[in-house]
Order: C-alpha cells, then structure tokens, then sequence
C-alpha cells in the first residue's frame, strides 16, 4: 500500500509523497488532500514532473509550472513572468530532474529556501528570480507576481515558514 489511501480496498494513488520515481505512476496534475495531525489544517499536494532544464530540487525549493496544464514544474524562472507568474509549490523531498512525484502546495511547509532575507509574519511570498527560491513582499503590498503564500513567523536566515496557498 503505498500511501495509505484506499478505495473499494485499491491503492487511490501509487506514488508515496516522500519519493521521485523515472516512471509515471500516477495520473499528472492529480491533486491530493490531507488533514495535517501536526499542526491542524489541511496540506495539498500536486502530481507533478520536474522538468528537463531545471535543478534537482531539496525539500523546500520553490517551484514554478512551465506548460498550460500545471503537470510539468521547474525550480529555474529565469523564463521571465511565465514562470514566476505560475507558482506550483515546494518539494517536499528530493525531486530529481526528470522524474515524477508530489510537491506541495497548501498548508504549513516549515523549510522554504529564500534568498536569505528577513521576513515579518503576514509578508506574502513570492517566487523570486533566483532559481529555487523565494522572497517576501510586505504585508498589505500588492505583489508584483501571484503569491505562494504568507509568512507563518517572522524570520531570519534562508528559510521562512510559510502557509502555501496555491489554488488548484
């Protein structure tokens, strides 16, 4: 049973949430929803694959979607708005180019890699131009892209916590 999700007593989704995988295993752009017992709320998760020309991708690394279809993601954004206008998430394990797994993009995520800069809790988060990585735009300022979510704490040091708020 790979991810403890069943229906009429099959797996719902192959894919563990903590493993990339060189073959498709589930359906792309599937989403999936889970109560979060941690820290109370819920956390969504995308199938995804992580595109040819990106970086392989530590837990945490933001991501961007590169097609019209949001299944294919990317942790470069020197493609300009196109990608930093489409936020997808952060991986939540090791993402090797190529492969398929699960990224998230709802809920807590406690180790989003930024650019090294302090943030305050409420800054929205964006993806900044700087591959795999975000930054913060004050609270109560408009964002110059769409954002990923908002700061949970106030911060220093290279990553934030943030609450993701990617819509599916």
């Amino acid at each position: 049973m790979a991810n403890g999700l069943m229906t009429f007593g099959k797996p719902l989704f192959i894919q563990p949430l903590d493993q990339d995988s060189a073959t498709q295993k589930d359906e792309l752009g599937a989403v999936q929803i889970r109560f979060d017992r941690t820290n109370g709320g819920l956390l969504g998760y995308r199938y995804v694959k992580l595109h040819a020309s990106s970086d392989a991708g530590a837990n945490g690394t933001a991501l961007g979607f590169t097609d019209v279809y949001h299944t294919t993601v990317s942790s470069k954004f020197d493609g300009g708005a196109a990608v930093r206008g489409a936020p997808a998430g952060v991986s939540n394990q090791t993402l090797t180019v190529s492969q398929f797994g699960w990224i998230q993009c709802l809920g807590y995520h406690s180790v989003v890699i930024n650019e090294g800069t302090d943030g305050t809790r409420g800054d929205q988060i964006i993806l900044s131009s700087t591959a795999g990585k975000v930054i913060r735009e004050a609270a109560g300022t408009a964002p110059t892209y769409p954002p990923l979510g908002v700061l949970v704490t106030t911060a220093a040091g290279t990553t934030f916590a943030v609450q993701l708020r990617i819509a599916f």
